[in-house]
Protein backbone atom coordinates (compact mmCIF):
# COMPACT_ATOMS: atom_id res chain seq x y z
CA UNK A 1 0.00 0.00 0.00
CA UNK A 2 3.03 2.13 0.42
CA UNK A 3 4.34 2.33 -2.88
CA UNK A 4 3.57 5.08 -5.48
CA UNK A 5 3.33 3.02 -8.32
CA UNK A 6 0.20 2.71 -10.09
CA UNK A 7 -0.62 -1.00 -9.48
CA UNK A 8 -3.05 -3.54 -11.24
CA UNK A 9 -4.48 -5.80 -8.83
CA UNK A 10 -6.13 -8.91 -9.58
CA UNK A 11 -9.16 -11.46 -7.86
CA UNK A 12 -9.81 -14.74 -9.73
CA UNK A 13 -11.73 -17.36 -9.05
CA UNK A 14 -14.36 -19.68 -9.81
CA UNK A 15 -18.00 -18.48 -10.11
CA UNK A 16 -19.55 -17.99 -6.57
CA UNK A 17 -16.81 -18.00 -4.62
CA UNK A 18 -16.92 -14.26 -3.27
CA UNK A 19 -14.34 -12.62 -5.58
CA UNK A 20 -16.60 -9.44 -4.92
CA UNK A 21 -17.54 -9.81 -1.69
CA UNK A 22 -13.30 -9.69 -1.23
CA UNK A 23 -12.66 -6.85 -3.30
CA UNK A 24 -15.54 -4.82 -1.65
CA UNK A 25 -13.75 -5.78 1.60
CA UNK A 26 -10.44 -4.75 0.65
CA UNK A 27 -11.85 -1.01 -0.67
CA UNK A 28 -13.62 -0.54 2.22
CA UNK A 29 -10.71 -0.77 3.86
CA UNK A 30 -8.52 1.04 2.19
CA UNK A 31 -10.47 3.79 0.43
CA UNK A 32 -9.70 6.79 3.36
CA UNK A 33 -5.97 6.36 2.11
CA UNK A 34 -7.24 7.78 -1.57
CA UNK A 35 -8.79 10.73 -2.94
CA UNK A 36 -11.71 9.26 -5.01
CA UNK A 37 -13.27 5.91 -5.41
CA UNK A 38 -15.05 4.23 -8.30
CA UNK A 39 -17.06 1.30 -8.78
CA UNK A 40 -17.90 -0.44 -11.90
CA UNK A 41 -20.01 -3.43 -11.08
CA UNK A 42 -22.06 -6.49 -13.54
CA UNK A 43 -19.51 -5.71 -16.78
CA UNK A 44 -20.08 -9.12 -18.00
CA UNK A 45 -23.87 -8.86 -17.90
CA UNK A 46 -24.16 -5.13 -18.91
CA UNK A 47 -21.88 -5.24 -22.33
CA UNK A 48 -23.76 -8.30 -23.00
CA UNK A 49 -25.36 -5.86 -25.32
CA UNK A 50 -23.97 -3.57 -27.52
CA UNK A 51 -20.10 -3.36 -25.93
CA UNK A 52 -19.49 0.26 -27.52
CA UNK A 53 -21.97 2.11 -26.07
CA UNK A 54 -22.20 0.49 -22.69
CA UNK A 55 -18.13 0.45 -22.50
CA UNK A 56 -18.70 4.96 -23.42
CA UNK A 57 -21.12 4.69 -20.27
CA UNK A 58 -18.54 2.94 -18.21
CA UNK A 59 -16.15 5.68 -19.09
CA UNK A 60 -18.63 8.18 -18.10
CA UNK A 61 -19.44 6.08 -14.81
CA UNK A 62 -15.31 6.36 -14.15
CA UNK A 63 -15.05 10.10 -14.79
CA UNK A 64 -18.68 11.00 -13.19
CA UNK A 65 -17.76 9.13 -9.79
CA UNK A 66 -13.88 10.23 -9.73
CA UNK A 67 -13.81 14.02 -10.92
CA UNK A 68 -17.47 14.78 -9.96
CA UNK A 69 -17.88 17.33 -13.09
CA UNK A 70 -21.15 16.73 -14.44
CA UNK A 71 -20.63 18.63 -17.18
CA UNK A 72 -17.53 16.05 -18.90
CA UNK A 73 -19.38 14.00 -21.47
CA UNK A 74 -18.11 11.12 -23.28
CA UNK A 75 -18.86 11.18 -26.80
CA UNK A 76 -17.15 8.16 -28.42
CA UNK A 77 -14.63 5.82 -27.24
CA UNK A 78 -11.60 7.69 -28.34
CA UNK A 79 -12.99 10.87 -26.82
CA UNK A 80 -13.68 9.42 -23.28
CA UNK A 81 -10.01 7.81 -23.91
CA UNK A 82 -8.63 11.34 -24.01
CA UNK A 83 -10.58 12.36 -20.96
CA UNK A 84 -9.17 9.46 -18.92
CA UNK A 85 -5.45 9.96 -20.21
CA UNK A 86 -5.65 14.21 -19.24
CA UNK A 87 -7.98 14.36 -16.42
CA UNK A 88 -6.88 11.83 -13.81
CA UNK A 89 -3.23 11.93 -13.68
CA UNK A 90 -3.00 14.20 -10.64
CA UNK A 91 -5.67 11.67 -8.30
CA UNK A 92 -4.84 9.36 -6.18
CA UNK A 93 -7.81 6.75 -6.60
CA UNK A 94 -8.88 3.24 -5.83
CA UNK A 95 -10.89 1.73 -8.84
CA UNK A 96 -13.13 -1.78 -8.41
CA UNK A 97 -13.72 -3.21 -11.78
CA UNK A 98 -16.02 -6.43 -10.67
CA UNK A 99 -17.09 -8.94 -13.27
CA UNK A 100 -14.89 -8.78 -16.12
CA UNK A 101 -14.73 -11.18 -18.70
CA UNK A 102 -13.11 -9.98 -21.87
CA UNK A 103 -9.74 -7.81 -22.21
CA UNK A 104 -11.50 -4.97 -24.39
CA UNK A 105 -13.15 -4.45 -21.21
CA UNK A 106 -9.92 -3.92 -19.26
CA UNK A 107 -8.39 -2.34 -22.46
CA UNK A 108 -11.30 0.52 -22.00
CA UNK A 109 -11.02 1.32 -18.40
CA UNK A 110 -7.61 0.62 -17.30
CA UNK A 111 -5.75 0.12 -20.65
CA UNK A 112 -2.92 2.90 -19.66
CA UNK A 113 -1.80 2.97 -15.66
CA UNK A 114 -0.54 6.28 -16.77
CA UNK A 115 -3.80 7.52 -17.04
CA UNK A 116 -4.13 7.63 -13.11
CA UNK A 117 -2.42 9.47 -10.17
CA UNK A 118 0.86 7.76 -8.19
CA UNK A 119 -0.23 5.31 -5.79
CA UNK A 120 -3.85 4.37 -7.39
CA UNK A 121 -4.73 1.07 -7.57
CA UNK A 122 -7.17 -1.07 -9.61
CA UNK A 123 -8.61 -4.05 -8.21
CA UNK A 124 -10.13 -6.02 -11.03
CA UNK A 125 -12.20 -9.37 -10.11
CA UNK A 126 -12.90 -12.22 -12.84
CA UNK A 127 -13.02 -16.09 -13.59
CA UNK A 128 -10.63 -15.55 -16.43
CA UNK A 129 -6.85 -15.82 -15.42
CA UNK A 130 -5.78 -15.55 -19.04
CA UNK A 131 -7.16 -11.76 -19.16
CA UNK A 132 -5.16 -10.56 -15.99
CA UNK A 133 -1.83 -11.99 -17.16
CA UNK A 134 -2.20 -10.90 -20.67
CA UNK A 135 -2.91 -6.84 -19.32
CA UNK A 136 0.28 -7.21 -17.10
CA UNK A 137 -1.07 -7.67 -13.84
CA UNK A 138 1.01 -6.29 -10.83
CA UNK A 139 -0.53 -9.04 -7.84
CA UNK A 140 -3.20 -11.52 -8.58
CA UNK A 141 -4.86 -13.56 -5.94
CA UNK A 142 -6.29 -17.04 -6.60
CA UNK A 143 -9.45 -17.49 -4.04
CA UNK A 144 -10.34 -21.22 -3.22
CA UNK A 145 -12.67 -22.78 -1.45
CA UNK A 146 -13.55 -22.46 2.15
CA UNK A 147 -12.16 -25.09 4.67
CA UNK A 148 -14.75 -27.23 5.84
CA UNK A 149 -14.72 -25.03 9.53
CA UNK A 150 -15.71 -22.07 7.88
CA UNK A 151 -18.19 -23.00 5.26
CA UNK A 152 -19.83 -24.68 8.57
CA UNK A 153 -19.81 -21.46 10.24
CA UNK A 154 -21.17 -19.24 7.02
CA UNK A 155 -23.74 -22.03 6.31
CA UNK A 156 -24.66 -21.36 10.19
CA UNK A 157 -24.88 -17.45 9.61
CA UNK A 158 -27.49 -17.82 6.95
CA UNK A 159 -29.45 -20.89 8.62
CA UNK A 160 -29.49 -20.56 12.31
CA UNK A 161 -28.25 -16.57 12.08
CA UNK A 162 -25.55 -18.42 14.64
CA UNK A 163 -22.35 -19.97 14.38
CA UNK A 164 -23.51 -23.27 14.81
CA UNK A 165 -26.62 -25.09 13.86
CA UNK A 166 -29.59 -25.76 16.14
CA UNK A 167 -30.40 -28.56 18.36
CA UNK A 168 -30.80 -32.04 16.32
CA UNK A 169 -29.62 -30.24 12.82
CA UNK A 170 -26.16 -30.51 13.12
CA UNK A 171 -26.16 -33.89 10.80
CA UNK A 172 -28.17 -32.35 7.95
CA UNK A 173 -26.36 -29.09 8.21
CA UNK A 174 -23.01 -30.80 7.34
CA UNK A 175 -24.60 -33.10 5.12
CA UNK A 176 -25.62 -29.70 3.54
CA UNK A 177 -22.07 -27.91 3.90
CA UNK A 178 -20.52 -31.08 1.93
CA UNK A 179 -22.67 -31.07 -1.30
CA UNK A 180 -21.80 -26.95 -1.39
CA UNK A 181 -18.06 -27.89 -1.52
CA UNK A 182 -16.83 -24.70 0.14
CA UNK A 183 -18.19 -22.27 -2.45
CA UNK A 184 -19.52 -19.75 -0.69
CA UNK A 185 -21.96 -18.75 -3.01
CA UNK A 186 -24.13 -22.33 -2.01
CA UNK A 187 -23.84 -22.33 1.53
CA UNK A 188 -25.05 -18.85 1.48
CA UNK A 189 -28.19 -19.81 -0.70
CA UNK A 190 -28.65 -23.06 0.70
CA UNK A 191 -28.84 -21.54 4.48
CA UNK A 192 -31.17 -19.10 3.49
CA UNK A 193 -33.58 -21.65 1.94
CA UNK A 194 -33.45 -23.48 5.01
CA UNK A 195 -34.02 -20.66 7.57
CA UNK A 196 -36.84 -21.26 9.37
CA UNK A 197 -37.83 -24.44 7.98
CA UNK A 198 -38.78 -27.72 9.87
CA UNK A 199 -36.82 -31.04 9.94
CA UNK A 200 -39.11 -32.50 7.15
CA UNK A 201 -38.08 -29.54 4.86
CA UNK A 202 -34.36 -30.16 5.34
CA UNK A 203 -34.56 -33.83 4.48
CA UNK A 204 -36.35 -32.69 0.78
CA UNK A 205 -34.20 -30.60 0.64
CA UNK A 206 -30.86 -32.73 1.32
CA UNK A 207 -32.20 -35.30 -1.14
CA UNK A 208 -32.96 -32.91 -3.84
CA UNK A 209 -30.13 -30.96 -3.58
CA UNK A 210 -28.04 -34.02 -5.02
CA UNK A 211 -29.57 -34.54 -8.26
CA UNK A 212 -30.63 -30.87 -8.64
CA UNK A 213 -29.04 -27.57 -7.19
CA UNK A 214 -30.28 -24.23 -6.50
CA UNK A 215 -31.48 -22.41 -9.89
CA UNK A 216 -29.79 -19.34 -8.37
CA UNK A 217 -26.31 -21.01 -8.09
CA UNK A 218 -26.37 -23.03 -11.05
CA UNK A 219 -27.34 -20.32 -13.00
CA UNK A 220 -24.44 -18.27 -11.74
CA UNK A 221 -21.78 -21.15 -12.86
CA UNK A 222 -23.53 -21.28 -16.62
CA UNK A 223 -22.50 -18.15 -17.50
CA UNK A 224 -19.07 -18.86 -17.71
CA UNK A 225 -19.87 -22.69 -19.74
CA UNK A 226 -22.06 -20.66 -22.10
CA UNK A 227 -18.97 -18.65 -23.21
CA UNK A 228 -16.99 -21.35 -24.02
CA UNK A 229 -15.86 -22.36 -27.55
CA UNK A 230 -16.53 -25.61 -29.17
CA UNK A 231 -13.19 -27.28 -28.22
CA UNK A 232 -13.78 -26.04 -24.53
CA UNK A 233 -17.12 -27.29 -24.19
CA UNK A 234 -16.42 -30.69 -25.09
CA UNK A 235 -13.05 -31.03 -23.06
CA UNK A 236 -15.09 -29.80 -20.40
CA UNK A 237 -18.13 -32.18 -21.23
CA UNK A 238 -15.96 -35.06 -21.02
CA UNK A 239 -13.87 -34.09 -17.79
CA UNK A 240 -16.95 -33.60 -15.65
CA UNK A 241 -18.63 -36.66 -17.22
CA UNK A 242 -15.84 -39.05 -16.99
CA UNK A 243 -12.41 -38.04 -16.70
CA UNK A 244 -12.06 -35.74 -13.45
CA UNK A 245 -9.82 -37.48 -10.91
CA UNK A 246 -7.21 -38.64 -13.62
CA UNK A 247 -4.12 -38.21 -14.30
CA UNK A 248 -3.61 -34.87 -16.42
CA UNK A 249 -1.41 -36.30 -18.98
CA UNK A 250 -3.53 -39.73 -19.37
CA UNK A 251 -6.57 -37.19 -19.63
CA UNK A 252 -5.03 -35.10 -22.46
CA UNK A 253 -3.59 -38.00 -25.14
CA UNK A 254 -7.18 -39.43 -23.94
CA UNK A 255 -9.20 -36.12 -25.36
CA UNK A 256 -6.23 -35.74 -28.18
CA UNK A 257 -7.01 -38.95 -29.33
CA UNK A 258 -10.43 -38.23 -29.96
CA UNK A 259 -9.26 -35.39 -31.95
CA UNK A 260 -9.52 -32.41 -29.46
CA UNK A 261 -7.09 -29.87 -28.61
CA UNK A 262 -6.50 -31.15 -25.17
CA UNK A 263 -3.44 -29.03 -24.47
CA UNK A 264 -5.42 -25.70 -25.26
CA UNK A 265 -8.37 -26.87 -24.02
CA UNK A 266 -7.34 -28.02 -20.39
CA UNK A 267 -5.25 -24.94 -20.13
CA UNK A 268 -8.05 -22.76 -21.15
CA UNK A 269 -10.29 -24.57 -18.41
CA UNK A 270 -8.04 -23.68 -15.90
CA UNK A 271 -7.63 -20.16 -16.91
CA UNK A 272 -11.24 -19.92 -16.95
CA UNK A 273 -11.41 -21.64 -13.07
CA UNK A 274 -13.58 -24.45 -14.54
CA UNK A 275 -10.84 -27.16 -13.49
CA UNK A 276 -8.23 -27.74 -11.67
CA UNK A 277 -4.83 -30.12 -11.43
CA UNK A 278 -4.14 -31.19 -7.71
CA UNK A 279 -0.88 -31.93 -6.07
CA UNK A 280 -0.84 -35.31 -7.42
CA UNK A 281 -1.35 -34.34 -11.59
CA UNK A 282 -5.26 -35.33 -11.62
CA UNK A 283 -7.43 -32.99 -13.05
CA UNK A 284 -10.13 -31.97 -10.80
CA UNK A 285 -13.51 -30.06 -11.25
CA UNK A 286 -15.77 -29.22 -8.27
CA UNK A 287 -19.25 -31.25 -8.00
CA UNK A 288 -21.49 -28.22 -8.41
CA UNK A 289 -19.90 -27.61 -11.92
CA UNK A 290 -20.41 -31.19 -12.42
CA UNK A 291 -24.26 -30.87 -11.75
CA UNK A 292 -23.95 -27.36 -13.99
CA UNK A 293 -22.84 -30.02 -17.09
CA UNK A 294 -24.98 -33.07 -16.47
CA UNK A 295 -28.05 -30.18 -16.17
CA UNK A 296 -27.21 -28.63 -19.42
CA UNK A 297 -26.92 -31.94 -21.25
CA UNK A 298 -30.52 -32.54 -20.09
CA UNK A 299 -31.97 -29.37 -21.25
CA UNK A 300 -30.03 -29.77 -24.53
CA UNK A 301 -31.49 -33.71 -24.34
CA UNK A 302 -35.04 -32.08 -24.93
CA UNK A 303 -34.34 -29.41 -26.81
CA UNK A 304 -32.95 -31.29 -29.48
CA UNK A 305 -35.18 -33.99 -30.04
CA UNK A 306 -33.94 -36.45 -27.72
CA UNK A 307 -30.68 -36.67 -28.59
CA UNK A 308 -28.01 -37.71 -25.77
CA UNK A 309 -24.08 -37.24 -25.58
CA UNK A 310 -23.85 -38.44 -22.17
CA UNK A 311 -26.80 -40.74 -19.84
CA UNK A 312 -25.83 -41.61 -16.19
CA UNK A 313 -29.94 -42.60 -14.76
CA UNK A 314 -30.56 -46.01 -13.57
CA UNK A 315 -33.60 -45.58 -15.79
CA UNK A 316 -31.74 -44.82 -18.82
CA UNK A 317 -29.14 -47.27 -18.41
CA UNK A 318 -31.51 -49.60 -18.43
CA UNK A 319 -33.11 -48.41 -21.60
CA UNK A 320 -30.07 -47.62 -23.33
CA UNK A 321 -31.68 -48.25 -26.85
CA UNK A 322 -33.30 -45.31 -26.34
CA UNK A 323 -34.32 -42.51 -28.96
CA UNK A 324 -30.89 -40.48 -29.93
CA UNK A 325 -28.66 -43.49 -28.64
CA UNK A 326 -26.35 -43.14 -32.11
CA UNK A 327 -25.06 -39.79 -30.71
CA UNK A 328 -24.30 -41.09 -27.03
CA UNK A 329 -20.61 -40.95 -26.29
CA UNK A 330 -20.84 -40.99 -22.64
CA UNK A 331 -22.61 -43.56 -20.26
CA UNK A 332 -21.58 -43.22 -16.40
CA UNK A 333 -24.35 -44.74 -14.43
CA UNK A 334 -25.24 -43.56 -11.30
CA UNK A 335 -24.81 -46.43 -8.07
CA UNK A 336 -28.22 -48.79 -8.09
CA UNK A 337 -28.72 -49.66 -4.38
CA UNK A 338 -30.93 -52.41 -5.67
CA UNK A 339 -30.72 -55.99 -6.29
CA UNK A 340 -28.57 -57.15 -9.20
CA UNK A 341 -31.20 -59.13 -10.03
CA UNK A 342 -33.55 -56.19 -10.56
CA UNK A 343 -30.70 -55.33 -13.84
CA UNK A 344 -31.46 -57.18 -17.12
CA UNK A 345 -30.62 -55.40 -20.54
CA UNK A 346 -30.96 -56.57 -23.75
CA UNK A 347 -28.41 -57.99 -25.55
CA UNK A 348 -28.31 -55.18 -28.68
CA UNK A 349 -28.87 -52.43 -26.01
CA UNK A 350 -25.53 -51.41 -27.69
CA UNK A 351 -25.80 -51.73 -30.65
CA UNK A 352 -26.80 -47.99 -31.71
CA UNK A 353 -23.97 -46.30 -29.65
CA UNK A 354 -21.68 -46.38 -32.39
CA UNK A 355 -20.06 -43.63 -30.86
CA UNK A 356 -19.83 -44.60 -27.36
CA UNK A 357 -16.19 -43.94 -25.76
CA UNK A 358 -16.51 -44.27 -22.18
CA UNK A 359 -18.08 -47.09 -20.39
CA UNK A 360 -19.02 -47.06 -16.57
CA UNK A 361 -21.75 -49.24 -15.42
CA UNK A 362 -22.08 -52.02 -12.35
CA UNK A 363 -24.37 -55.01 -11.53
CA UNK A 364 -26.26 -55.36 -14.71
CA UNK A 365 -27.24 -58.29 -16.54
CA UNK A 366 -27.35 -60.07 -20.11
CA UNK A 367 -29.26 -62.97 -19.70
CA UNK A 368 -28.79 -63.92 -23.49
CA UNK A 369 -25.58 -62.14 -23.69
CA UNK A 370 -24.21 -59.22 -25.88
CA UNK A 371 -23.98 -58.71 -29.41
CA UNK A 372 -22.01 -55.52 -29.47
CA UNK A 373 -19.99 -53.10 -27.62
CA UNK A 374 -18.45 -49.67 -29.94
CA UNK A 375 -15.17 -50.20 -30.83
CA UNK A 376 -14.66 -46.55 -30.28
CA UNK A 377 -14.40 -47.17 -26.49
CA UNK A 378 -11.49 -45.72 -24.60
CA UNK A 379 -11.86 -46.38 -21.18
CA UNK A 380 -14.04 -49.08 -19.91
CA UNK A 381 -15.53 -49.69 -15.92
CA UNK A 382 -17.28 -52.66 -15.79
CA UNK A 383 -17.86 -53.93 -12.36
CA UNK A 384 -19.66 -57.37 -11.57
CA UNK A 385 -19.94 -58.11 -15.68
CA UNK A 386 -21.72 -60.95 -15.68
CA UNK A 387 -20.68 -61.90 -19.34
CA UNK A 388 -18.26 -64.98 -19.95
CA UNK A 389 -16.84 -63.18 -22.89
CA UNK A 390 -17.14 -60.36 -25.05
CA UNK A 391 -18.96 -59.44 -28.20
CA UNK A 392 -17.10 -61.78 -30.59
CA UNK A 393 -16.22 -58.21 -32.74
CA UNK A 394 -15.24 -56.13 -30.38
CA UNK A 395 -11.75 -54.80 -31.50
CA UNK A 396 -11.05 -51.64 -29.39
CA UNK A 397 -8.45 -50.38 -31.28
CA UNK A 398 -7.98 -46.73 -29.26
CA UNK A 399 -8.79 -48.15 -25.29
CA UNK A 400 -6.55 -46.81 -22.65
CA UNK A 401 -8.06 -48.62 -19.19
CA UNK A 402 -10.08 -52.07 -18.83
CA UNK A 403 -11.60 -52.14 -15.52
CA UNK A 404 -13.57 -55.21 -15.31
CA UNK A 405 -13.12 -56.85 -11.06
CA UNK A 406 -15.39 -58.96 -9.64
CA UNK A 407 -16.17 -60.39 -13.60
CA UNK A 408 -17.20 -63.82 -14.99
CA UNK A 409 -15.29 -63.44 -17.54
CA UNK A 410 -13.30 -66.91 -18.66
CA UNK A 411 -11.17 -64.74 -20.83
CA UNK A 412 -11.06 -61.13 -22.91
CA UNK A 413 -10.56 -61.52 -26.48
CA UNK A 414 -9.62 -64.65 -28.63
CA UNK A 415 -7.67 -63.11 -31.29
CA UNK A 416 -4.13 -61.01 -31.15
CA UNK A 417 -5.14 -57.01 -30.94
CA UNK A 418 -2.83 -54.40 -31.47
CA UNK A 419 -4.14 -51.84 -28.30
CA UNK A 420 -1.36 -49.20 -29.14
CA UNK A 421 -3.09 -47.12 -25.87
CA UNK A 422 -3.72 -49.40 -23.45
CA UNK A 423 -2.24 -48.73 -19.89
CA UNK A 424 -4.19 -50.61 -17.55
CA UNK A 425 -6.61 -53.52 -17.23
CA UNK A 426 -7.81 -54.51 -14.10
CA UNK A 427 -10.07 -57.97 -13.71
CA UNK A 428 -9.24 -58.59 -10.05
CA UNK A 429 -11.34 -61.03 -8.46
CA UNK A 430 -12.79 -62.58 -11.90
CA UNK A 431 -12.78 -65.71 -10.33
CA UNK A 432 -13.80 -67.79 -13.43
CA UNK A 433 -10.87 -66.09 -15.64
CA UNK A 434 -8.56 -69.32 -16.74
CA UNK A 435 -5.97 -67.20 -19.23
CA UNK A 436 -5.57 -63.72 -20.48
CA UNK A 437 -4.72 -62.82 -24.23
CA UNK A 438 -1.88 -62.11 -25.74
CA UNK A 439 -0.44 -58.77 -24.77
CA UNK A 440 2.68 -58.47 -27.01
CA UNK A 441 0.42 -55.31 -29.25
CA UNK A 442 0.00 -53.33 -25.93
CA UNK A 443 3.74 -51.45 -26.12
CA UNK A 444 2.29 -48.82 -23.28
CA UNK A 445 0.41 -51.30 -20.70
CA UNK A 446 1.40 -50.51 -17.25
CA UNK A 447 -0.64 -52.16 -14.68
CA UNK A 448 -2.54 -55.07 -14.78
CA UNK A 449 -4.68 -56.59 -11.95
CA UNK A 450 -4.98 -60.23 -11.48
CA UNK A 451 -5.29 -60.34 -7.87
CA UNK A 452 -7.78 -62.61 -6.81
CA UNK A 453 -8.35 -64.42 -10.08
CA UNK A 454 -8.86 -68.28 -8.90
CA UNK A 455 -9.24 -70.18 -11.92
CA UNK A 456 -6.09 -68.41 -13.44
CA UNK A 457 -3.94 -71.15 -14.31
CA UNK A 458 -0.97 -69.34 -16.28
CA UNK A 459 0.20 -65.89 -17.19
CA UNK A 460 0.91 -65.90 -21.41
CA UNK A 461 4.53 -65.75 -22.27
CA UNK A 462 3.52 -62.05 -23.62
CA UNK A 463 3.38 -60.58 -20.06
CA UNK A 464 7.19 -62.09 -19.06
CA UNK A 465 8.50 -60.39 -22.03
CA UNK A 466 6.77 -57.14 -22.16
CA UNK A 467 8.94 -54.24 -20.86
CA UNK A 468 6.78 -51.43 -19.43
CA UNK A 469 4.68 -53.41 -16.94
CA UNK A 470 5.42 -51.54 -13.37
CA UNK A 471 2.36 -52.88 -11.32
CA UNK A 472 1.52 -56.30 -11.62
CA UNK A 473 -0.57 -57.91 -8.94
CA UNK A 474 -0.70 -61.63 -8.62
CA UNK A 475 -2.58 -61.64 -4.96
CA UNK A 476 -4.25 -64.94 -4.59
CA UNK A 477 -4.11 -66.78 -7.82
CA UNK A 478 -4.15 -69.72 -6.13
CA UNK A 479 -4.62 -72.10 -9.36
CA UNK A 480 -1.18 -70.38 -11.03
CA UNK A 481 0.81 -72.97 -12.18
CA UNK A 482 3.78 -71.79 -14.04
CA UNK A 483 5.17 -68.25 -14.65
CA UNK A 484 6.79 -69.62 -18.10
CA UNK A 485 10.40 -70.82 -19.18
CA UNK A 486 11.62 -67.92 -20.32
CA UNK A 487 14.42 -64.58 -18.68
CA UNK A 488 11.36 -62.42 -17.41
CA UNK A 489 12.28 -58.49 -19.06
CA UNK A 490 10.35 -56.38 -17.07
CA UNK A 491 12.60 -53.37 -16.93
CA UNK A 492 10.18 -50.85 -15.34
CA UNK A 493 8.47 -52.77 -12.38
CA UNK A 494 7.91 -51.38 -9.55
CA UNK A 495 5.43 -52.94 -7.87
CA UNK A 496 4.78 -57.16 -7.64
CA UNK A 497 2.23 -58.00 -5.62
CA UNK A 498 3.12 -62.09 -5.36
CA UNK A 499 1.99 -65.25 -3.29
CA UNK A 500 3.27 -68.23 -4.98
CA UNK A 501 0.56 -71.02 -5.22
CA UNK A 502 1.54 -74.30 -3.40
CA UNK A 503 1.76 -76.44 -7.20
CA UNK A 504 3.62 -73.07 -8.79
CA UNK A 505 6.50 -74.12 -11.08
CA UNK A 506 9.44 -71.46 -10.21
CA UNK A 507 10.67 -69.43 -13.16
CA UNK A 508 14.36 -69.57 -13.89
CA UNK A 509 15.36 -66.09 -13.75
CA UNK A 510 14.23 -62.46 -13.14
CA UNK A 511 15.76 -59.41 -15.09
CA UNK A 512 14.70 -56.48 -13.32
CA UNK A 513 16.53 -53.08 -14.30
Amino acid sequence: MESSEVLLLGICGMSGICKTTLAEAICKDIKNKFDKTSLIENIKEITKQDDSTNLCKFRQKLLDDLLKEKSTRVENVGHGQNLLGTKLRGLKVVIRLDDVNHVDQLTYLARGLEWFGPGSRIIVTTTNRDLLMSHKINDLYWCEEMKPDDAFSLFSQSAFEQSHPAHGYEKLSDDIVKLAGGLPLALKVYGNQLRGKDENYWKDMLEMLKEYPEEEVLGRLEVVYARLNENQRYVFIYIACFLKGRNKDLVKDILRNIGLYSERGITDLINKSLITINPDETVWMHDLLQQMCWKILRMETHRYDGKHIAIRSHDDTLNLNIRGARTVEVVNQDPYKGEVSDCFIDSTCFLKMTNLKFLRIRNVQFPKGLKYLSNDLRIIEWYGCTLQYLPSKFEPKSIYELEMCSSQLKSLWKKDLELPNLRSINLSFSMNLTGIPNLRSTPNLGKLNLEGCTSLTSLHESVLLHKHIYYLNLKGCTCLQSLGKIVWKWKLLRHLFFLAAQNLKIFLSLEIT
